[in-house]
């Protein structure tokens, strides 16, 4: 042993491989169901010995059965003499929202630290759609697309949604049938309108526990044709329409102006609602003159102030009308306000 001291030979130990490598707490992400998560850092870890990017792998599990796989090192820094920290990144898109446990596994050769859990927050993407005008006839079965609905979430599927329709007639709403995919979906249904008139539809839906009501939009429901054995046709439909001048001032001054037509004489009272898309602005008990059965009424709604400031010019405004007695069908029209 002292000749090989003196011959200045050195024994040293193999350095091939990590004693032990220092993962730290993996990181929280953020994203956006549907989209990828944009490579973000998922780790540090400190190793033993000389940068050398090329000699690690990155394993990530993302939890909630979505899979493995490899990430890449990011960033390598010479941390101390003889440690160099690294950065570990990795991507991938998840298909829904909510949080997810994913786990990050780094190796040198055999050599493997204990793996490290992280927390993956992801968000709904955005989800728009509107109900669709249709016809349909009184006492015969309508079936077809009431509404549409896109979600910005391109891997969404038709059983990440439900639906509900109100079809406006007082009647209870019904299940819709989604169908489509890739983000792009139909909701049909199947009603019988007892009566004519005009009515408003209202589409709901429900993603992940959220409830979405689409903007609504009107059908117009015709009398049912002539009986073969020389029955008479129904009354002519009632109908609402928005008249007179449809500026901010002259709602102010005189308020909305609506006429009803062809109404029954039963009529007294009316509850009136103002929307803007389906986000409900304002709600009214008016009452009406007396008249007779068959005739037209222009009723004449005061709005406040407030509600009338919050009117923005070229917007559409949708208006229903409903006979508090339940007597006449649901009434409903749409106006723009104009300069």
């Amino acid at each position: 042993m002292l000749i090989l001291a003196v011959l200045g030979i050195a024994l040293v130990s193999p350095s091939a491989a990590s004693a032990q490598i220092s993962v730290f707490n993996a990181k929280p992400l953020n994203g956006v169901e549907g989209r990828d998560l944009g490579t973000p850092r998922v780790v540090s870890f400190q190793d033993s010995g000389a940068c050398n990017p090329s000699a690690y792998a990155v394993s990530v599990d993302w939890g909630a059965g979505d899979g493995t796989s490899a990430g890449s090192i990011a960033k390598a820094v010479a941390s101390s003499p003889g440690q160099c920290q690294y950065d570990a990144q990795a991507d991938h898109t998840y298909a829904r929202a909510g949080a997810f446990t994913y786990t990050v596994t780094i190796c040198n050769g055999a050599n493997c630290a204990a793996p490290v859990t992280g927390t993956a927050t992801i968000a709904d993407a955005p989800l728009k759609g509107e109900a669709q005008v249709f016809n349909a006839t009184a006492t015969q079965s309508f079936s077809g697309q009431v509404a549409e609905l896109k979600d910005d979430n391109q891997l969404a599927q038709q059983g990440d949604f439900t639906a509900s329709i109100n079809w406006g007639d007082g009647s209870t709403a019904s299940p819709g049938v989604i169908s489509g995919s890739g983000g792009n979906f139909a909701i049909n249904g199947t009603h019988t309108y007892a009566s004519p008139g005009s009515f408003q539809t209202v589409v709901t839906v429900v993603h992940d526990n959220n409830s979405f009501v689409l903007d609504p939009a009107s059908v117009t429901v015709a009398a049912a044709p002539q009986t073969g054995g020389g029955g008479v046709n129904p009354a002519t439909p009632a109908t609402v329409q928005v008249v007179g001048g449809r500026t901010a001032a002259s709602i102010r001054n005189s308020g909305l102006a609506l006429r009803l037509r062809n109404v029954p004489s039963s009529l007294k009272s009316v509850t009136l609602q103002l929307f803007n898309g389906s986000r409900r602005l304002v709600r009214a008990v008016v009452g009406v003159r007396a008249h007779k059965s068959g005739a037209s009424v222009t009723l004449h709604w005061r709005l406040s102030k407030t509600i009338v400031r919050r009117l923005r010019v070229g917007r559409t405004y949708g208006v229903s009308v409903r006979d508090r007695a339940g007597k006449l069908p649901s009434l409903a029209s749409r106006f723009s306000l104009r300069r």
